[in-house]
């Protein structure tokens, strides 16, 4: 007996158990992400439907024209509109309606992909930690609060980029953190960034942190890293340019004029630096301003990195006056691709105040009680984190309730089921949710919004508000709109949706007939041949 227990004793001296923990971990975290797909999908007539968040809808459309050979269009026939900012992503989408899937089921591979993108992101956040602290515990911690944050979760699983972009930025430090501990220059960084930019292009702004950090804290290498960083990130921006112009007429992505042009500058900083407020607070501010004793007190190249990253992030987000969806709270999609570097920071600050509390009292400081309290305050500041504003939020992080933003995609795919219904498919349609609505239902659809139409998108901001007088608050992509064009002029047989009360679009309505469908208000245009009349029951 006495040599079977010398080799037990043995193997258990072999296995790493903080990888064990870590394995664990990820496998609980595949299961809540099948579960959490799960949930976002909904069943009509029996047959259950995967769909994604609306914007994401809207690059699906294009990437199925592409597919189906009518190039990169919203509507097959009509004009080319940069209407997605995210090429990369509208591509590989492209290739995965090239599978034998009905539609029904065409964006649950795009749900797994971002599953897999999150996942995979989880062992690299485990090897960045891995290289700004010597604690397991501290690595495993890091992972769980990205693991779990509802709002990166949000954006990665109901098909945005968000979860591709999070791994290459993530990538990309661990990358940089291993160059610098072993005191060579890599390229690596920029590469996988500029790759980035295909994927966004305001990818660009960790790209800047990386290269500034590194002709910081690597000067024997400044010529390396200017050389490479510049000439890749000149060679990248200056491509996407190049190919827009010749097949958009237009540098940039048609969502730029529309979310930026027209909205000065101070407005924007206003309502980015009100809206970052906003999420601090509601995060609990006394946990987001943990780890700056540590960063001042104990700052290394690597906590210094991690805490750029994020604070680059957030100046970004401010500077550009927030996304459209911050009025539900959490981390938006530009504070969501660096909220695991924070979250890193947040354990490690609480780390370093447990040592030193042990320190003081003499101590050892690989007490297990310490490190129990440590996990269960990291473990309790998770719903602290993930606050968002709608009711029971906690139930949906714990999945007892449907996802965020979803019930709205269920809307919109039963509205492409009643526009079918009731229309033929030559029929134009006007709405405002420009993605799950066309994608179901293909017909030639009038974006209200602007997404989709370069008119509407150079369009200046409506607003009943002076800048200088008072805070106006906007909602980026949301303040543009034409009804004596989209309306007037353009005709639609079908106004589906309507930016404003009905009240206030009246006007432009003299010539559709009102009509309530289960419980849509839809208005159809008189006499229209398009229309399924028999269909139309008021």
């Amino acid at each position: 007996m006495k040599p079977l227990n010398d080799k037990l004793k043995l193997i258990a001296k072999r296995i790493d158990y903080a990888n064990l923990a870590f394995v664990a971990l990820a496998t609980t975290y595949l299961l809540y992400g099948l579960l959490y797909i799960i949930r976002t999908s909904i069943v009509l007539d029996g047959q259950r439907t995967f769909a994604l968040f609306d914007d994401g809808m809207i690059s699906m459309r294009y990437a199925r024209n592409l597919a189906g050979g009518h190039g990169l269009v919203w509507n097959p026939g009509g004009e080319r509109v940069e209407g997605f900012s995210n090429p990369l992503w509208v591509f590989f989408m492209a290739l995965i309606h090239l599978l034998p899937l009905p539609t029904h089921l065409m964006s649950l591979p795009v749900q797994l992909s971002g599953l897999l993108f999150l996942f995979l992101n989880l062992w690299i956040i485990y090897k960045i930690t891995g290289l700004v602290s010597r604690s397991p515990l501290v690595q495993l911690l890091s992972v769980f609060l990205t693991a779990f944050c509802y709002s990166l979760n949000t954006w990665g699983l109901q098909g945005m980029e968000v979860s591709a972009l999070t791994l290459l930025v993530s990538l990309a430090v661990w990358r940089t953190l291993l160059a610098l501990q072993a005191g060579h220059f890599s390229a690596w960084p920029y590469l996988i960034l500029g790759l980035g930019t295909l994927l966004r292009i305001d990818a660009a702004v960790p790209y800047m942190t990386i290269l500034g950090f590194s002709l910081l804290f690597q000067p024997k290498y400044w010529k390396q890293h200017l050389a490479w960083g510049l000439v890749l990130l000149t060679g990248f921006m200056f491509g996407q340019i190049l190919l827009r112009y010749w097949y958009f007429d237009y540098p940039l992505p048609n969502t730029y004029y529309l979310k930026l042009g027209g909205v000065p500058l101070i407005v924007r900083l206003r309502q980015g630096f009100n809206i970052f407020a906003t999420f601090v607070w509601s995060s609990g501010w006394y946990l987001m301003f943990l780890p700056v004793p540590l960063l001042l007190l104990r700052a290394t190249r690597g906590t210094l990195l991690l805490g750029g990253m994020f604070l680059a992030q957030v100046a970004y987000s401010i500077y550009v006056g927030g996304d459209s969806w911050d009025h539900q709270g959490g981390a938006n999609r530009f504070l969501a691709i660096s909220i695991p570097f924070f979250f890193i920071l947040f354990v490690l600050s609480l780390d370093f105040f447990r040592t030193i509390l042990l320190e003081q009292h003499r101590r050892p400081t690989n007490s297990l009680l310490s490190q129990a309290v440590l996990a269960i305050i990291v473990a309790t500041s998770l719903f602290s984190f993930n606050t968002i504003n709608v009711q029971n939020s906690r139930a949906r992080l714990l999945l007892r309730e449907t996802p965020i933003f979803v019930s709205g995609t269920h809307r919109y795919v039963r509205l492409a089921q009643v526009l079918a219904n009731i229309s033929r498919p030559q029929a134009s349609i006007a709405v405002v949710a420009a993605g799950n609505t066309p994608y179901f239902y293909e017909a030639n659809y009038i974006d209200l919004l602007g997404k989709n139409d370069t008119y509407i998108a150079h369009l200046p901001i409506i607003t009943t508000h002076g800048y200088h007088d008072e805070f106006y608050e906007f909602q980026p992509g949301h303040v543009k709109w034409d009804l004596a064009y989209s309306i007037g002029v353009l005709m639609p047989d079908i106004v589906a949706q309507l930016p404003v009360s009905s009240a206030e679009a009246q006007q432009y309505l003299d010539e559709y007939q009102r009509v309530a469908i289960e419980d849509f208000t839809i208005f159809l245009r008189r006499g229209s041949e398009n229309i399924r009349w028999e269909e139309v029951t008021e």
